[in-house]
């Protein structure tokens, strides 16, 4: 899938992006194991072959806040970090045992001095990146908490089931009780 992906965003050959997926590293986290903890510096990208992933942080509270959810085929990494160098205040976490390819961003680095072209990748999963946080952002400030709800029924239905209610209630923004009556009152 990840083949394809690239394939379809860019102009490389098939040979050219089978160059670039041997210097993958297929990996596994099993269910609770983290990607990458607050505090350390990202220096990687994974691609989520299967699993879920959610990306969250600490209020100031001290309460987890879960604000992205990853499902497979898509890409996940502390961006900011991996943009400045600095250590992150998130922490990426699988919600159940998950499968991805790993690069690392000095063999990413090279790529892109080599050919611009993987700049122009880059350049596009850092749009995607942008408007799934955007989207985010709106779907809380504009949707209430039914319509949030169903829209994630909608698109990941194999996926919602397997989403513990104290990390989907964060991520809709919602109190686990509220959850409770709007699933009850959906199904």
């Amino acid at each position: 899938m990840l083949k394809n992906f690239i394939l379809s965003t860019t102009t490389f050959s098939e040979q050219e992006v089978e160059e670039f997926t041997e210097k993958l590293q297929p990996a596994v986290l099993k269910k609770n194991e983290y990607f990458i903890n607050e505090g350390e510096v990202c220096n990687k990208v994974g691609f989520v072959t299967k699993g879920i992933i959610r990306n969250y942080y600490l209020s100031s509270k001290g309460e987890e806040v879960t604000y992205c959810l990853t499902f497979p085929n898509n890409f996940i990494n502390a961006f900011s970090s991996y943009v400045s160098g600095l250590p992150t205040r998130e922490s990426i976490h699988a919600i159940t045992d998950v499968e991805l390819f790993i690069f690392n961003k000095s063999d990413f680095d090279a790529l892109i001095e080599k050919d611009i072209r993987w700049r122009t990748f880059y350049t596009h999963l850092t749009e995607k990146a942008y408007i799934k946080l955007e989207r985010y952002i709106f779907m809380l400030n504009m949707e209430s908490a039914e319509k949030r709800y169903e829209d994630l029924v909608n698109n990941y239905p194999d996926f919602i089931k397997h989403i513990p209610l104290k990390y989907l209630s964060s991520y809709l923004g919602i109190t686990q009780r509220h959850l409770s009556r709007i699933r009850k009152n959906i199904f």
